[in-house]
């Protein structure tokens, strides 16, 4: 997979990651390892700033936490994200995958959706 993103500085975000080309709909943009938090691992890290770095997933009617290791980490929060996530959770290692709901323009900021759960592929 060639990268079609690059990390950067955000104004008033810290960094985030911004499309290096036009990325058509659909487009793996980029994966991620992920690695299973217990309930434990997360009560010990929220509101740290490790914090930053992790995705919750919704398996049955619970919660699960992940801390991101990849550039997927760095992804903000958009009302109308640009990407959906999927998680991949039944392999070892776990991972996430970000690809483009939109056409996307070279220099957009690519963003998911952090609380909307219709952003979220479960399958």
């Amino acid at each position: 997979m060639i990268n079609q993103y690059k990390l950067s500085a955000i104004k008033d975000k810290g960094f985030g990651i911004i499309a290096t080309a036009d990325i058509p709909k659909g487009t793996l943009v980029l994966q991620s390892t992920l690695i299973r938090l217990t309930e434990k691992d997360w009560d010990a890290i929220k509101g740290n700033i490790i914090a930053k770095y992790v995705y919750t997933n919704i398996e049955g009617n619970r919660k699960v936490h992940f801390l991101c290791l990849g550039d997927a980490a760095f992804a903000n929060h958009s009302n109308s994200p640009n990407l959906a996530k999927k998680f991949i959770v039944k392999t070892i290692p776990n991972y996430v995958i970000l690809t483009s709901i939109d056409d996307v323009k070279n220099g957009d900021e690519l963003c998911i959706s952090y609380t909307n759960p219709g952003y979220y592929d479960l399958t």
